[in-house]
């Protein structure tokens, strides 16, 4: 998310075209998103405030579903590009809510409104959606687009967009049935894998022309995973 904010200022005349005409201060609202993404990351990571900070995340990612991907994907509704980037958002949603979830409640947030928000139930069914389509997609209808984000001198080309795709259903229906602890650890270490062995080098070699964007997405998805593999288990009682 942080990098995220961060391209927000690097590729302005971009992200500015994604904001619908029709909202005022197109330009104030790229970089104020830019500085609510940093601002959010870092919170996050600090944890300071964490549990506010991705609250909001979760609705401004969900506004971006509402007022960006939506009328993207109605005017471009036969681009699998943009049925992706959608699809995405709407799980990000979750993601963030699931994170605010497994933080601590400071006393403060019991005097917030966004502490009536049950965001454990908001992540665990927009993830769950959000995974079940996309994995969904992937496994019947967009290999050929999913192939092409894979590269050619990756070993086991097919079978690891195939398995991708497998288990991103697998911890959308597990979620579904709160059994999601295995298919979403299994989902964590194949985005992990994918990571270190692709985009960090990727990355690394040519960071100019190097897709930062997949490599956010995928990071995205590597951590909700593992966030929701944990989560239960760190709630349970001692034995």
């Amino acid at each position: 998310m942080v990098v995220f904010g961060i391209q927000h200022f690097i590729y302005v005349d971009f992200v500015i075209t994604l904001i619908q005409p029709w909202i005022p201060g197109r330009a104030f609202w790229t970089y104020f998103t830019g500085v609510a993404l940093i601002a959010a990351g870092t919170a996050i990571v600090l944890e300071r405030t964490a549990r506010l900070a991705a609250t909001l995340l979760g609705v401004m990612v969900f506004l971006f579903f509402l007022l960006v991907h939506i009328p993207q994907v109605a005017a471009n509704p036969g681009d699998p590009h943009q049925w992706t980037y959608l699809t995405q958002a709407f799980t990000f949603s979750g993601i963030a809510f699931a994170v605010a979830a497994s933080m601590p409640e400071p006393d403060s947030w019991q005097r917030s409104p966004l502490a009536r928000l049950p965001l454990a139930l908001l992540g665990r069914w927009l993830v769950a959606i959000g995974l079940l389509v996309l994995g969904s997609r992937q496994l019947l209808r967009d290999v050929p687009f999913v192939l092409k984000l894979v590269p050619a001198w990756y070993p086991g080309q097919s079978f690891w967009a195939l398995l991708a795709g497998a288990l991103l259903v697998a911890t959308g229906a597990g979620l579904a049935v709160k059994r999601e602890r295995v298919p979403a650890m299994l989902l964590g270490l194949v985005l992990l894998l994918f990571l270190l062995a692709f985009h960090v080098p990727s990355l690394a070699t040519n960071p100019r022309a190097g897709d930062w964007g997949a490599a956010c997405k995928d990071s995205i998805l590597c951590g909700g995973a593992f966030v929701l593999a944990g989560a239960r288990r760190s709630k349970e009682p001692p034995a």
